[in-house]
């Protein structure tokens, strides 16, 4: 014979009552830009994390949410970052769901564990609020440190002409706090100019790369002020300082002509 030992659970959904789910953590909205398959990307990537609960202690994993990005599932080809250039990738938009997710996330007193900063700003967040993922290295990971489960939930509108991607974070704020998140942008860098030689451009003109825009260097500091109900100071946490490289605006130009820095005139 087998003895049977049951273990009666702490707290039950009945016990929770109406304060399951009850308020909104955090919340954050991003425009989506870009091609027709980015925006599919984008909703795509955000779909996999809708609705994903976690229990008190359970740390939630946004490779581990979307899984390997892939044709299979119907991601498509899409500008991305590769070393530094503008590259068509299989998947390419889904850092903006997770940047999206993180900038919620800083509304909250959720413990972040794992979080990166791209290589270059966003823009569709603020500066130090982005999370960039790579499936084979880099993720996005936080920890439900709260008593109660939490829920995500995301979804992806159009409004105003443009598409819209907001994140929700359920849970229950028992003590009725409320989170700010705040950066300072400090050591700006604008673009310098870089010339390189194409044998398809005409003589005598200047073609501008479109594909890789210039974007300014900066760095940004982030921090995560927690109040009180009653609006007084309970905490100041230090995020770190996320560091965006400068890229150039470049000009392509017939080699026959020599380094355009050279032309009279300039």
């Amino acid at each position: 014979s087998i003895p049977l030992t049951v273990t009666q659970p702490k707290v039950t959904k009945d016990d929770l009552g109406g304060s399951l789910f009850r308020d909104v953590l955090g919340e954050a909205t991003s425009s989506v830009s870009g091609s027709g398959a980015r925006k599919s990307n984008v909703k795509l990537a955000a779909e996999a994390c809708n609705n994903v609960i976690l229990l008190p202690g359970e740390e939630f994993s946004y490779n581990g949410a979307t899984g390997p990005r892939t044709a299979a599932k119907g991601y498509q080809a899409a500008p991305a970052y590769y070393n530094g250039a503008t590259v068509q990738e299989i998947g390419g938009g889904v850092c903006q769901p997770s940047s999206t997710l993180y900038y919620a996330v800083l509304h909250t007193t959720l413990e972040i564990t794992e979080r990166h900063n791209h290589r270059y700003a966003v823009g569709y967040v603020p500066d130090g609020m982005d999370a960039t993922v790579s499936y084979d290295s880099l993720d996005f990971k936080f920890k439900n440190n709260t008593d109660y489960p939490i829920k995500i939930v995301t979804s992806s509108y159009d409004a105003g002409g443009g598409r819209k991607l907001n994140v929700k974070i359920y849970g229950t704020n028992v003590d009725g706090v409320r989170v700010e998140p705040t950066n300072g942008v400090f050591n700006v860098v604008a673009p310098t100019v870089q010339y390189v030689p194409d044998a398809n451009v005409a003589r005598g003109s200047l073609v501008l790369d479109r594909e890789q825009n210039a974007y300014r260097g900066r760095s940004a500091q982030t921090y995560r002020t927690v109040y009180a109900a009653d609006g007084t100071q309970i905490e100041r946490q230090d995020l770190g300082v996320s560091v965006y490289k400068m890229r150039p605006t470049v000009y392509h130009y017939n080699p026959a002509d020599g380094d355009p820095a050279t032309w009279p005139g300039g």
